[in-house]
């Protein structure tokens, strides 16, 4: 398995979802443990991105937001910063079903481009793919100008988009409402060994 490292967005406002989605119990544990779990398992570098406080305590790597309250966009770039490899990747800690053998799949497309995004069933998974160290230049002007929103930066990077159709469905499940997570856990009770 690749060791890119990966940096795991742990520090939204989880406005739709109404409470801290990290924190939400799944199964023994929580959605972003879970996430962690998987990570230490296959022996792989990672840090959780937040500047929640109560997040602070949590027995891993963890690193403040670039720049407090910029969004998905500061956390990509404070993990980037914090391994200064020639890649990352990012996953969003709402994806509690995303498995680290991803990042060998996407890995298979970096030469020649800045970043590796997979599309499964036609949407793009900005917050699950692979950044190239030399996109922090064009990250860091964005965000002074105040343009925070990632796929507007993708549309001015060389981006490689990688249909992952292959992959099974909940892999790239986005928990983002109460109904998503409840949906998630109803297919958690049908995984095996969970």
């Amino acid at each position: 398995m690749s060791s890119i490292p990966h940096i795991i967005l742990a520090g939204g406002k989880s406005s739709r979802m109404g409470k801290d989605k990290a924190t939400l119990p799944f199964g023994e544990d929580t959605i972003l443990n879970r996430l962690i779990t998987s990570l230490q398992q296959e022996d792989l570098p990672y840090v959780v991105v937040s500047s929640l406080l109560h997040h602070q305590d949590l027995k891993a790597p963890i690193i403040p937001d670039y720049q407090d309250n910029c969004g998905p966009l500061s956390g990509l770039m404070a993990g980037i910063n914090y391994f200064s490899t020639e890649w990352v990747m990012v996953v969003s800690c709402d994806m509690p079903f995303y498995t680290p053998s991803l990042v060998d799949d996407l890995a298979l497309h970096t030469q020649g481009h800045d970043a590796v995004i997979p599309v499964y069933e036609n949407k793009a998974h900005y917050l699950c793919g692979l950044y190239r160290l030399t996109c922090l230049p064009m990250m860091e002007e964005r965000l002074s100008n105040g343009n925070l929103a990632i796929n507007k930066l993708l549309e001015k990077l060389n981006v490689k988009w990688v249909n992952m159709d292959h992959y099974s469905a909940p892999t790239f499940m986005n928990m983002n409402s109460a109904d998503d997570y409840q949906e998630a856990l109803t297919l958690l009770k049908k995984l095996p060994n969970d």
